[in-house]
């Protein structure tokens, strides 16, 4: 726990908009983020919840802009299957220390709790497909990549899927493309998983792709295709309840995979197998097209969705 855990009933006050915001419970914490649940106590949102999530790791320049590019992302951002701004400010310590914070819509579940529980229908399951990939391609259009998409970092809210986490993105204009990774960048992928904690599991290396190991490993750039893989990653544990990803200690490690479980219980099974499969192809030059794989999900849904 860090040194600025907040206390249930305390309020937090947004300099920007001047309104207050209580905190009602601890969600989980990050290597550099803290999230609590809120309710905001007076203004046009009175009555709401919201997240809280407070950038407490600020011990180099880097990790501050990431943060400070995080939040004007979100701010900007109107996509309604990606993460919603809705204020921010800094919480400022008796002794002086301030802290950044943002506040971002609540959702009461993540597809990780859901995907556990097992009782999403398969048309549930195309939805969420179709707007996770709607989502992937406004980052792509933009040149963003995301890097840390995985089924704790989206968020349910009824029939929305909502991508969220975006403290790893990344511009890949040719200046950034052009570099390795510097030691820092390579942290701050060590440092995204949330400690368990409210339901929150701890799983840096479970979705893990060949790019990222390879920019790890300072031998390639980075390519907004890993994106893809790693939301295939997703869509198998989604569609057949098991991540194919072989398990490992080392962030470094060559990426093995399992075979691709079976969908069952729909006669789309073979399709959704085969774009996941498509998705998980090794070499990036060779791997599915978001805009196809969305043109895909979109017809599979017009068909099931009835």
């Amino acid at each position: 726990m860090t040194g600025i855990y907040l206390e249930p009933g305390r309020s937090i006050f947004a300099q920007n908009s001047k309104t207050y915001y209580k905190i009602i419970k601890y969600l989980g914490q990050g290597g550099n983020a803290i999230a609590f649940r809120v309710q905001c106590t007076e203004g046009p949102y009175r009555g709401i919840a919201f997240v809280l999530k407070v950038q407490y790791n600020l011990s180099t320049p880097a990790r501050r802009e990431r943060f400070a590019r995080e939040t004007a992302f979100l701010k900007e951002e109107t996509h309604p299957a990606i993460l919603r701004h809705f204020d921010d400010g800094d919480y400022r310590l008796p002794d002086g220390r301030i802290y950044p914070f943002v506040i971002t819509n609540y959702c009461p579940q993540n597809l990780e709790k859901l995907i556990a529980q097992g009782n999403i229908s398969f048309p549930s399951k195309v939805l969420y497909a179709c707007q996770l990939l709607s989502a992937l391609q406004l980052l792509q259009k933009k040149n963003i990549i995301h890097r840390d998409i995985k089924p704790n970092n989206i968020f349910i809210n009824g029939s929305d899927a909502i991508l969220g986490d975006f403290g790893l993105i990344k511009v890949l204009n040719p200046i950034e493309e052009a570099g390795l990774a510097d030691d820092d960048d390579i942290q701050m992928i060590n440092d995204t998983a949330f400690h368990a904690a409210d339901g929150y599991t701890a799983m840096p290396y479970y979705y893990r792709t060949p790019e990222l190991v390879a920019y790890a490993n300072k031998k390639d750039v980075l390519h907004i295709e890993s994106d893809v893989f790693q939301l295939g990653l997703v869509f198998a544990k989604l569609f057949t309840g098991e991540n194919p990803l072989v398990e490992s200690a080392d962030i470094k490690a060559p990426i093995q995979l399992k075979k691709i479980g079976r969908v069952v219980d729909t006669e789309d099974g073979g399709l959704v197998f085969n774009l996941i499969r498509d998705m998980l192809t090794l070499d990036y030059r060779q791997r599915a097209k978001v805009n196809d794989l969305l043109s895909s999900f979109t017809m599979l849904y017009e068909k099931v969705g009835k």
